[in-house]
């Protein structure tokens, strides 16, 4: 998933700067590297996501428990309440990508999604809540926090987000829309490649 995802911003990145002269973002930064779900989340993987939510829900969530639980735990549940926008916005996204024609549809998700979503965000704020009472005096070595990472991101995806895209028959819409892209982008190399040899005719 991660290299078809680091293929289409790629393509687009491509796209984009070739015709529109723009320079688009990259949205990870070697997720594969991570050594904590604070790591993963937060620096790694779908940075624009993250620069979305962060001012739109998280910012505004701990603003307001502060006032509850204080300014040092405040963060907990800003991070379980902008994991639960990501959910909704993902169940959302499914629904759009399943539905097969241009009408309204009854919405049967699944939760599959939405449980993956509150599960790191519950774990990422235990993880936050261990880190703020050890206060920086240990932490797991590199050696053993990175494979646990790995494996419990590699895991949970498996488990509830493949499952998830599997139903909205993704990877066989996702390959019709690009051999359209790839016919499309022919056709315009082909007239692109007559135009140059009717001009070389031309002169």
């Amino acid at each position: 998933m991660y290299i078809g995802l680091e293929f289409f911003f790629a393509v687009a990145s491509t796209f984009t700067q070739k015709i529109l002269r723009v320079q688009l973002e990259p949205q990870f930064e070697k997720p594969y590297l991570c050594n904590s779900l604070q790591d993963f989340w937060g620096k790694r993987w779908n940075l624009s996501v993250n620069r979305l939510l962060h001012p739109t829900v998280y910012v505004p969530v701990v603003s307001a428990s502060s006032r509850v639980v204080g300014r040092k735990w405040a963060p907990l549940p800003a991070i379980v309440a902008t994991f639960a926008v990501s959910a909704i916005m993902h169940e959302l996204i499914f629904y759009y990508i399943k539905r097969e024609q241009r009408t309204w549809e009854a919405w049967e998700p699944s939760w599959d999604a939405t449980c993956f979503f509150l599960i790191h965000g519950v774990c990422l704020a235990i993880e936050l809540g261990i880190k703020k009472e050890l206060k920086g005096k240990w932490q797991l070595p590199r050696a053993i926090s990175w494979p646990l990472t790995v494996v419990f991101i590699f895991y949970t995806t498996l488990w509830l987000f493949v499952p998830a895209l599997v139903r909205c028959h993704i990877y066989e819409k996702a390959t019709r829309e690009l051999t359209a892209v790839t016919e499309f982008v022919k056709d315009v190399f082909s007239l692109s490649m007559g135009k140059v040899d009717m001009f070389s005719h031309h002169k």
